[in-house]
């Protein structure tokens, strides 16, 4: 029975540090999709958005229901801006949730392969959630 047990201890081990690796390359993955995306925030906050109504108008005083002025062409509009810091912290917020994301996983897979009993949770977490996606099935 022991031995049982111990060859019992040793799979889940196994399955746990498989677990772990399938973890760490997700995270892998995910953390560069997060890295793209804020890099592309950061691109966009510094691109110049034009929201002009391009309605017709005579003074500035046509405008000012949109916020905007006459200009030569008799077009309202509004001056170009740029979201540098909304751009820039939303970027930012992303980088990092990725670096903290690849981080944690392979601190997880690194003291997975070292502690058995990590391990074991590590291999008993899905194996828990998928129990509980088969009976709430019914």
């Amino acid at each position: 029975m022991n031995n049982f047990m111990n060859n019992f201890g040793n799979f889940q081990r196994d399955v746990g540090v498989a677990s772990a690796a399938i973890s760490m390359t997700t995270s892998y993955i995910l953390g560069g999709l997060f890295i793209l995306l804020g890099l592309i925030c950061i691109w966009l906050g510094f691109m110049v958005t034009d929201t002009s109504s391009n309605f017709t108008c005579k003074t500035d005083d046509d405008c000012k229901l949109f916020e905007e002025k006459c200009n030569q062409n008799k077009k309202c509009f509004k001056p170009a801006q740029r979201h540098y810091i909304a751009g820039t912290i939303a970027g930012l917020v992303f980088i990092l949730l990725a670096i903290v994301i690849i981080v944690f996983s392979k601190k997880s897979y690194e003291l997975s392969k070292t502690n058995r009993g990590f391990a074991q949770l590590e291999a008993i977490a899905p194996e828990i959630n998928l129990l509980d996606s088969i009976f709430k099935a019914k």
